[in-house]
């Protein structure tokens, strides 16, 4: 096993003691004794998340890219060298059949190459449909990053929400020096403290709300201001969950917000954008659904069976996506009202960032 610090491997016998033997660094996982991550693995899943120590990013996100790794690490490719040796050699004989004396060849070639079909079967049956719910427990990930913590230290970058103000706490003269163009409304406040912490509301000028009220101290100011402006531009990213496919239209229609006034662009996630997350996703938390307010017909489905969290997608795809489809519609017509559900993770052709895991690929859907 690799040391995440000097990068030496270490066998076994040399790291009884739970140490490094070339730095003397402690292991904070050891796969022998039962864990299912390295040291190695869990740093470069924080590199990922961090874009290099550039992004702020939640322990949520590190959750799913320990997963995600995971799914990787159970490497296949040597699984394959048997059927494909067992296939050569039967196609070896089979092309024999037009020899003399070739006898009972052709037909062992045959039953050699039927083996090694039937072996590769199965493993490309695991190496190309994954399960689509993720299989790291939450419980078991927060026991992997207590123990990181207490051995290495919180990482750098990890986001740490403050205690919360008061709304009585905050007046309006604390921010009326601030006029915002743009709202970014989020349906969960742990999406609101990313793109606070990585400062996409200076950068773009735009009030990130949640929908329900986050942050606290600021809100209700906030919305009011937002509420004043008749050029607003209203935009909303959220999870692929019924309350987040439906929460554009919340924004639009109900009474509480816009009532109707202006358009909302639904910048988030839905269940056409599922198909890279394949193995990120967890069971519904509701069977009782209906098409409507949001919801489109062929979306049911698939909502009354997964639900998708925007923090299975890296930090840095969330902020370069979010910014995009901003800047898509900057000259939409946002006082005609209603809603358009033009995402920011729908397909960018040409583009070579995978949303869901940074690699390969372009679309969510």
């Amino acid at each position: 096993m690799k040391c995440c610090h000097c990068g030496k491997d270490s066998r076994a016998p040399d790291r009884a003691d739970g140490k490094c033997k070339s730095c003397g660094k402690a292991f904070a996982f050891d796969p022998q004794k039962g864990d299912p991550v390295t040291d190695l693995l869990f740093k470069n899943a924080i590199e990922a998340i961090s874009g290099g120590g550039r992004i702020k990013w939640g322990v949520e996100h590190l959750y799913y890219e320990v997963a995600r790794r995971m799914q990787r690490s159970g490497k296949l490719w040597p699984l394959l060298i048997f059927p494909i040796v067992l296939g050569g050699i039967g196609l070896y004989w089979i092309g024999k059949a037009g020899q003399k004396n070739a006898g009972a060849v052709p037909a062992i070639g045959w039953v050699l190459l039927g083996v090694a079909v039937a072996s590769l079967v199965p493993i490309l049956r695991k190496w190309f449909w994954r399960k689509p719910l993720i299989t790291l427990a939450q419980a078991r990930f927060d026991l992997l990053w207590n123990r990181w913590c207490s051995i290495n230290g919180a990482p750098a970058g990890v986001i740490t929400r403050q205690p919360q103000l008061l709304a009585s706490a905050v007046t309006e003269a604390d921010i009326g020096d601030y006029s915002f163009d743009r709202a970014v409304i989020c349906d969960r406040a742990r999406t609101v403290d990313l793109l606070l912490a990585n400062n996409f509301h200076f950068e773009n000028n735009c009030a990130v709300l949640s929908i329900d009220g986050y942050p606290q101290g600021p809100f209700q100011i906030v919305k009011k201001m937002l509420m004043r402006n008749p050029k607003l531009q209203v935009y909303a990213i959220h999870d692929a969950t019924p309350k987040g496919c439906a929460a554009a239209h919340r924004l639009a229609f109900d009474k509480d917000w816009f009532a109707g006034k202006i358009k909302v662009v639904d910048l988030g996630l839905r269940p056409r954008h599922a198909k890279p997350f394949r193995g990120l996703l967890h069971p519904a938390d509701t069977r009782v659904l209906s098409a409507g307010e949001g919801i489109e017909p062929g979306e049911v489905d698939w909502l009354r069976t997964y639900r998708l969290e925007i923090a299975a997608a890296r930090p840095e795809q969330v902020l370069k996506r979010l910014f995009r489809g901003i800047q898509a519609h900057a000259n939409d017509d946002f006082s005609s009202g209603g809603t358009t559900t033009c995402s920011a993770f729908d397909s960018t052709p040409g583009s070579s960032d995978d949303p869901a895991d940074g690699l390969d690929g372009d679309s969510f859907g």
